[in-house]
């Protein structure tokens, strides 16, 4: 299950730190872009990973585990 950050803080040392336990991180404020071509990027590294067979689907959609803390 990715993991992306969303924060307000964007020194180092939060930064380094929250890529202890997460796959990526965004520095607010983002834009929608940017945050989807994330999200997208995490899913595709997740696919390669041999998983994606894995990730439930409904209608088309994917549904996937991201986790977004502030």
């Amino acid at each position: 299950c990715p993991l992306l950050a969303l924060s307000p803080n964007g020194g180092d040392a939060e930064i380094i730190a929250a890529l202890e336990w997460a796959d990526d991180y965004v520095l607010k404020p983002f834009s929608t872009r940017e945050l989807l071509a994330r999200v997208r990027a995490l899913l595709r590294r997740l696919e390669r990973q041999g998983a994606g067979s894995e990730i439930p689907r409904t209608k088309g959609l994917r549904h996937n585990c991201i986790l977004c803390l502030e």
